[in-house]
């Protein structure tokens, strides 16, 4: 049994005590899927690097759309 697709682009974090574990997903037009992940800290440095590493790994222009009217 496949999944189905429905976001082409998304971000899965597990938190833990001393440290957090992002991961994001994306497919392509071909169905293919790749993933990134990092590991961060939980104090604050660490947690500003994370929001850093998804602003720039993650590609705002094929996730976000405006419903139509």
């Amino acid at each position: 049994m496949a999944l189905k697709i429905v976001y082409t682009i998304c971000c899965g974090i597990d938190v833990h005590k001393t440290f957090v574990v992002a991961c994001i997903a994306s497919t392509d037009s071909k169905g293919v899927t790749t993933y990134k992940s990092h590991r961060f800290s939980t104090f604050t440095k660490g947690l500003k690097e994370l929001s850093q590493w998804i602003c720039e790994n993650f590609s705002w222009e094929t996730w976000f759309r405006i419903p139509s009217a």
